[in-house]
């Protein structure tokens, strides 16, 4: 599972309102760009790749399988789209003020931006309400319909460019963990952008094995 590459909403005022046409930034490509270099190195030869239809996760399995050369087909998938948050225009406007701050004080230093964007993000989440779709009942169905299409899955697959939130919540259901654990990457240990996580799944017991809760090392 991949997370997509740094997206437009992550940066400015679209975070608030247009999350869903977001597109990658000029940083997010080369993120992109970066993670199908490295996964070039291991030759891999997927059955097929797996995005949400929003279009940042698009155009970054666009990117990596044009520099890998994957060949196998690709589904868009609205099961994996990521749910936007229901948050008043007030709230956009403060958002929108403190991710601007935010940008300007980092914009020379990447680095330092994707160090400390997880804490921006923890505060703003303080702030603003969620829909009742990333919570409760509906989250829990959501997730199970994911796991359960995974499971189904035949073959070597890359679910590409999905969610932070997506694959975090995965990531806590299927290790039957806390959603506030480290391996899941919220807080602190956020995932970031294009970062690699990795699971292998044994059909005869019905098991999951994580091999890497989360990686952002073929960025650095």
């Amino acid at each position: 599972m991949i997370r997509h590459g740094q997206a437009v909403h992550n940066v400015s005022e679209t975070y608030a309102h247009d999350t869903a046409s977001s597109k990658l930034t000029d940083l997010g490509r080369e993120q992109a760009k970066l993670t199908g270099e490295y996964l070039k190195k291991f030759g891999l030869n997927p059955s097929l790749l797996v995005t949400s239809t929003m279009i940042r996760t698009i155009e970054t399995a666009a990117i990596i399988r044009d520099v890998v050369s994957f060949k196998c087909p690709e589904e868009n998938l609205k099961l994996f789209d990521e749910f936007d948050k229901d948050i008043s225009h007030e709230q956009a406007m403060e958002g929108m003020k403190m991710i601007e701050e935010f940008s300007e004080k980092y914009k020379k230093d990447p680095i330092a931006y994707f160090t400390k964007a997880a804490a921006l993000e923890d505060e703003m989440d303080k702030k603003y309400k969620v829909s009742k779709q990333h919570t409760g009942k509906e989250r829990a169905k959501t997730t199970a319909k994911q796991i359960a299409f995974m499971k189904g899955l035949k073959g070597y697959v890359i679910l590409m460019a999905l969610h932070g939130g997506v694959i975090a919540y995965l990531v806590a259901d299927i290790l039957k963990i806390p959603y506030e654990s480290e391996y899941v990457g919220i807080g602190k240990k956020k995932r970031g952008n294009c970062s690699i996580t990795i699971f292998d799944y044994d059909k005869k017991k019905d098991e999951f094995t994580c091999i890497v809760p989360t990686s952002t090392s073929h960025l650095e």
